[in-house]
């Protein structure tokens, strides 16, 4: 039982991070259409296609592959920063199983993810790792 804090922790943590990358997609889609204007949407369009894509694309792998997957990884005590990377970035290749063309932007948009998820659960759950029955 003690072990759901963490585990909800680090979902939430990744949940949080998809929603600091989607916003971050969303907002340089904007200003590269404030730049550079198309046919397909304006501003504010194109912020709402970046961020609506990438939380509909990454919640799956995000929240109910990578969370779990992390948590277990996490509980061995032996994750690093590289390794969550690697993990989000597989993840984010998923992408390409639905259109091959975005399987770079899944990529980096799980290594990101990922990395901070990772940062953050380092910064909140430092300590929890020598409590939960392992240590």
């Amino acid at each position: 039982m003690k072990d759901l804090h963490p585990f909800a922790l680090i979902a939430a943590l990744s949940a949080t991070a998809l929603v600091l990358v989607a916003a971050s997609i969303g907002l340089s889609l904007a200003v590269l259409e404030a730049l550079w204007p198309s046919d397909l949407w304006d501003v504010a369009g194109a912020f709402r296609a970046g961020f609506v894509a990438t939380l509909a694309f990454g919640a799956i792998p995000a929240v109910l592959l990578g969370a779990p997957g992390y948590w277990l990884i996490w509980r061995s005590r032996r994750v690093t920063a590289p390794q969550a990377c690697c993990i989000g970035a597989m993840l984010g290749a998923s992408v390409g199983l639905i259109e091959p063309a975005l399987a770079a932007w899944g990529i980096g948009c799980g290594a990101i993810t990922a990395g901070l998820t990772h940062g953050a659960a380092v910064r909140w759950l430092g300590d929890d790792r020598r409590h939960n029955g392992r240590g």
